[in-house]
Parts: structure tokens; C-alpha cells; sequence
């Protein structure tokens, strides 16, 4: 299943709260750029809730683990080639941070990267998750290369499946238990779409 293009609009080095940091990815509403150690708060705030966090293998976090996760970011970014681009959700109009967003890529020879979003409880239901989503897919395929996105998703997880689902992604298979998390094993629908030039 090939995906449609988000018309996602890639921009240049965006001067950012005294920092020069890379917006990877504008949207009608939605910047997603680069973090920084001054999103500590604003991470924070949603990834310490339980309702967040309830289908992720993290958290809830405390302050130290969101540092934690902080550092390897940094870490991460640093690397050659890079391999993951974790970044900030941001309200467009405001601008606010309302959650974050990750690409990495799995699968180098194969060109396959897998994606993953975490949105703050007050911003659910507005369509931004899978708005953040689009503008993902559409950067790895323009401008990574990528030949194939996937994600993961609980069957108990719908509002999650209809986010992947808006972002052209389509469920390929179901995995039982595959994997443990928070003291339980989980299932899992597999979702993903394939270059529109494969």
C-alpha cells in the first residue's frame, strides 16, 4: 500500500528560543522541530500521565527519566548517520509544545523506519496526532529515502489505529503477545505504507 503525500512543507534552520533549531516538518497547524533541554517541562507535563503513556512501553516518567530520555535524544541526533529523529509537536499559532513525535529508522539496507507519537491529554481528539503523523511519513519518504514506514498499535487502542490509519498507513498483520510491557504481554496490529515510487 502505497502512502499519498501529507503536503507537509520541509523547512530551513528556524531561529527558536535563542537556539538554532531545525524545524523538520511545518503543517497547517503543526511545527515539528527539533528538542531541546529547555522542553523538559513541557514533556514532562504529558509524559508523567498515566492516560498518555497507558499504551507506550514508557513511562509514566518522572522528571529524572524525561532528563534521561532528554540525554539520549541528544545523543541520538549526534550520531553518523543518524538513525532517529525525536521531535517536539508544536502548536503553530501559539507556539506550545503539546507532544512529541519519533521517527527511527529500523532497517537502513531495506530503507524502513518505523514512527510513534505521544499527544498531551487537553490536545486529543483534534486530529493533530495524525496530522503530525502525515507530516512524518511524508519527510521520510522525501527526505530520507525510506522506502517503507510501519508502527506498531494495540488492538485496545483504536484512537491510536484511526491515527495511523489517517496518515495512509493500513494494518498488514496481527501479532499475539509479542512483546512484554508494564508487567503484561501485549498483542499488536501491524500498520504500514510503502514509497509512493516503490
Amino acid at each position: 500500500m502505497s502512502c499519498a503525500s501529507s503536503h507537509a512543507s520541509p523547512s530551513p534552520p528556524t531561529r527558536w528560543s535563542g537556539d538554532l533549531i531545525q524545524v523538520v516538518a511545518e503543517t497547517a497547524r503543526l511545527v515539528l522541530r527539533e528538542l531541546t533541554d529547555a522542553d523538559l517541562e513541557a514533556i514532562q507535563a504529558y509524559a508523567s500521565d498515566p492516560a498518555v503513556v497507558e499504551f507506550l512501553p514508557w513511562g509514566p516518567n518522572t522528571e529524572d527519566d524525561t532528563r534521561r530520555f532528554l540525554s539520549a535524544v541528544m545523543a541520538g541526533r549526534a550520531a553518523r548517520p543518524r538513525r532517529q529523529w525525536d521531535l517536539a509537536i508544536v502548536l503553530r499559532r501559539e507556539p506550545r509544545l503539546v507532544g512529541g513525535c519519533r521517527l527511527h529508522v529500523t532497517d537502513e539496507i531495506a530503507g524502513e523506519a518505523d514512527l510513534g507519537y505521544a499527544l498531551a491529554r487537553g490536545y486529543w481528539g483534534q486530529g493533530l496526532a495524525s496530522e503530525a503523523a502525515r507530516a512524518l511519513v511524508e519527510f521520510a519518504f522525501t527526505r530520507l529515502g525510506a522506502r517503507r514506514v510501519w508502527a506498531v498499535c494495540e488492538p485496545a487502542n483504536p484512537a491510536s489505529a484511526r491515527v495511523l490509519e489517517k496518515a495512509g498507513l493500513r494494518r498488514e498483520r496481527f501479532l499475539r503477545a509479542h512483546r512484554f510491557m508494564k508487567g503484561r504481554w501485549r498483542d499488536s496490529y501491524v500498520y504500514a505504507c510503502d514509497s509512493p515510487g516503490r
